[in-house]
């Protein structure tokens, strides 16, 4: 991406005049607003963990549930012995959902 960005040509190299983590402030930080990937990705795979804690019959839920979190709870589920690749990732993202997570209170009968 620095490259788009910087790049006099093709096959030229340019001058990074800023530093990436600059670009990727927000406007109102005086950057110009670039998301930064690995933050987005993470995003994006505690989307997709929220998913499976959300639709815990869905199939892909039932596969990984019977793979790797088969006595835990998904939130409480670790990396395991040979994870796949899949596995790993959502457990990477697993860890931002953990940070976001909140207990609510309803009647007194659940939570």
């Amino acid at each position: 991406m620095a490259r788009f960005w910087w790049a006099k040509a093709k096959d030229k190299r340019g001058i990074h005049w800023v530093k990436w983590e600059m670009l990727c402030k927000s406007k109102f930080a005086g950057g110009l607003g670039f998301r930064d990937l690995e933050d987005f990705n993470q995003a994006l795979l505690a989307k997709q963990c929220w998913l499976i804690l959300r639709t815990p019959e869905s199939l892909v839920a039932r596969i990984f549930r019977a793979r790797y979190y088969p006595a835990v709870p998904f939130l409480e589920a670790g990396v395991g012995t040979n994870p796949s690749f899949i596995w790993r990732s959502l457990h990477w993202g697993n860890e931002l959902l953990n940070k976001g997570l909140r207990w609510r209170v309803g009647n007194g009968e659940s939570i």
